[in-house]
């Protein structure tokens, strides 16, 4: 974390992964003995839910808020083996696998398995009220459920960190790197060891801090110190366990981000809507994308 173009920008403050998260009560009350590990089995639990647990919403996949959005499509885009922009900033996302990612989330709309005008808060808040299974969240989710819960830490035992659901068995899984840095800026690019704020840099990854603040967060520390610390905590455990393949988010990165995030929310909506053809959506995304990166670029 905090790389760029392989030199160091930053120090991880708290660190961690977008990753899926289940309730195990409502995975309970639907009869689902087991958390999937497939995108079929994932499926299969969804119906399960559906139909055994009434006025739910299996999955809360993000169908409002294009930052939102941009994550789970982000998520099901590279389970399905695609790329929505490289680290070279080549526009990947016009492709079959793209195509197919889309293609599933549409058809978890359209199965009533996921719905309409749900953002993360709205994921947070349906799963800890045992209204929905599943949801793509960061760690520090168990803080929110045990707030929606209403149960505080008694409802931690129903917060189950999972890895996302593959495409086939064997496949690696994969989640969305997520934290905080810290990054202090200098004339002439060195700061002094004993300027303020290299001084409060080393206090906040110091042991002391790592070893507290993140727990109280429910994040993972980022020091090997701190995450010794926490290894008699469950539920981080589970979560670093549960993390995968950790990769950068390929939106953020750029300085056109914001631009990125709202073409990529628009397009999704507008198919999970079925207002356009998944084949448009992508289309359209695609042409816009490179249009943005395009404009982005320092005149040559």
């Amino acid at each position: 974390m905090g790389q760029i173009g392989g030199k160091q920008m930053g120090l991880p403050w708290i660190s961690g992964s977008i990753g899926m998260v289940a309730n195990k009560a409502v995975l309970d009350a639907a009869g689902v003995t087991a958390v999937p590990t497939t995108i079929a089995e994932f499926k299969d639990a969804l119906i399960k839910v559906r139909d055994g647990v009434p006025n739910s919403v299996p999955y809360t996949m993000a169908t409002k808020g294009n930052g939102s959005i941009l994550l789970d499509f982000m998520i099901w885009t590279w389970v399905h083996g695609g790329s929505i922009i490289d680290a070279s900033g080549d526009v990947k996302v016009d492709s079959p696998e793209s195509r197919a990612a889309l293609t599933f989330m549409v058809e978890l709309m359209n199965e009533r398995l996921a719905a309409p005008e749900i953002d993360r808060p709205d994921s947070r808040r349906l799963v800890g009220q045992g209204a929905s299974a599943f949801y793509f969240d960061a760690p520090q989710t168990r803080t929110f459920l045990r707030d929606f819960s209403g149960q505080g830490a008694a409802f931690d035992v129903n917060v189950l960190p999972m890895q996302t659901p593959v495409l086939a068995a064997g496949d690696t899984p994969v989640s969305i790197q997520w934290g905080h840095l810290l990054m202090a800026f200098a004339d002439g690019g060195t700061e002094a060891a004993d300027a303020p704020g290299a001084k409060f840099i080393s206090y906040a990854t110091s042991d002391a801090v790592q070893t507290d603040f993140p727990l109280a967060l429910s994040a993972l520390p980022s020091t090997q110190a701190g995450r010794a610390a926490v290894k008699d905590d469950a539920y981080l455990t589970a979560w670093a366990a549960a993390t995968g393949t950790s990769r950068p988010n390929e939106v953020g990165v750029w300085p056109n981000g914001a631009d990125l995030t709202n073409i990529i929310g628009e397009e999704v909506q507008g198919a999970l809507l079925g207002q356009k053809s998944v084949d448009d959506a992508i289309s359209a995304m695609a042409a816009r994308l490179t249009e943005s990166m395009a404009n982005a670029q320092p005149a040559g």
